[in-house]
């Protein structure tokens, strides 16, 4: 394989080459070896990437699916499980919090029902490990049952790559941008349309009556179908909370076309930007220019437009534009490539932060 790559870089005169291979260029054999798995230099040193992909659709599938043969008898673990007041539409809370995620702990069997009001969804911890081996591993599938009745599935069968920024909404995503937590909630989002996930009518979400109560029991399993599980009362109570009001004039919808301007900013968001519906929210201090938050996950690009009059005419060619953001408990920053045109330095981001308007320096040596 070493000879074959090196032959293909010097007649392409390229170190990056990209192979497709016919049956006859390189033979194998069962049981020859072909590579070997480790971490022997880093993971920038010489390594195998092991995939199975549907040639016709490119998508990536579980190796498992094909009779790969690993000892596994141990059960998932299950580290954390969550409850997430929706607050969508309907004024929701859990123990008198409005926002998730809610921790109750770790379980088999909780004995005491947890009291809730309005539209609840659910989330877990979770990770599983092989026989003999250290590192952890992902859960194969995730089942939510709702008085017997099941709501929600993820099954990690295979994958689309076109599809990967639509895990930002199976995860928690401001967990995982605060703590890199992964939670996974059981629950979808009108506009998140990830194929590994399956739910009811209710897209996982309960939505509780006053004095009823709900049994609510999730399973996590691995590929050979070892089983861990959690189960636990939920009680509805009279929701007391003022009514959520959805006029906000900045209202974004994740089924349209969405724009926030002023005379600072212009801001431009193709359909399906976004998973869910929420309220925009702007602030300005200075020449930086807070869009939301950094924990609503973004899809796909938006245009940004800033003023920039404080950048001089000599320096416009050079601006970039910059968001600063908090990551894991340290801020972080990423550059945009943009172009000055009408008054302002347009580009394209694909995330919420802290936005400003500055330019590359040019050294003479």
């Amino acid at each position: 394989m070493t000879k074959y790559a090196k032959e293909q870089q010097y007649k392409q005169e390229a170190f990056e080459v990209d192979l497709y291979l016919n049956d006859e260029d390189l033979p194998v054999t069962k049981g020859e070896i072909i590579g070997l798995s480790g971490n022997s230099g880093g993971s920038g040193g010489p390594h195998l990437h092991f995939e199975i992909r549907d040639t016709k659709t490119e998508e990536t599938i579980n190796p498992f699916e094909f009779g790969l043969s690993v000892k596994d008898s141990q059960k998932p673990l299950i580290s954390g499980v969550y409850l997430y007041p929706i607050n969508d539409k309907i004024p929701s809370e859990v123990s008198g919090k409005t926002t998730g995620p809610v921790s109750i702990g770790v379980s088999t069997n909780f004995p005491t029902p947890f009291l809730a009001s309005g539209q609840i969804g659910f989330g877990i911890k979770s990770y599983d490990k092989h026989d003999g081996h250290a590192n952890t591993n992902g859960i194969d599938k995730i089942e939510v049952y709702v008085d017997n009745q099941k709501t929600f599935t993820y099954k990690a069968e295979r994958f689309s790559f076109d599809e990967t920024r639509k895990i930002n909404a199976l995860v928690d995503y401001p967990s995982r941008m605060k703590a890199n937590s992964w939670i996974y909630q059981t629950f979808s989002r009108p506009g998140s349309g990830l194929s590994m996930v399956s739910t009811d009518e209710s897209s996982g979400i309960l939505t509780l009556e006053d004095g009823k109560s709900y049994q609510i029991k999730m399973v996590v399993s691995d590929f050979v179908g070892n089983q861990s599980s959690t189960s636990f009362t939920l009680k509805g109570r009279t929701n007391s909370l003022p009514q959520i009001s959805t006029q906000n004039p900045n209202r974004f919808y994740w089924d349209k076309d969405n724009r926030f301007t002023n005379d600072q900013i212009d801001l431009s968001f193709p359909k399906g930007a976004f998973y869910q519906d929420f309220d925009f929210i702007y602030s300005q201090n200075g020449n930086t220019h807070t869009l939301h938050n950094n924990n609503t996950p973004v899809q796909s690009y938006f245009q940004i437009a800033i003023k920039a009059d404080h950048i001089s005419p000599l320096d416009l060619p050079k601006a970039i534009i910059v968001r600063s953001y908090p990551y894991n408990g340290s801020w972080k920053k990423d550059y945009y490539p943009a172009q000055y045109k009408d008054g302002k330095i347009i580009g394209q981001a694909r995330d919420f932060g802290v936005f400003s308007v500055n330019y590359l320096p040019i050294f003479l040596i």
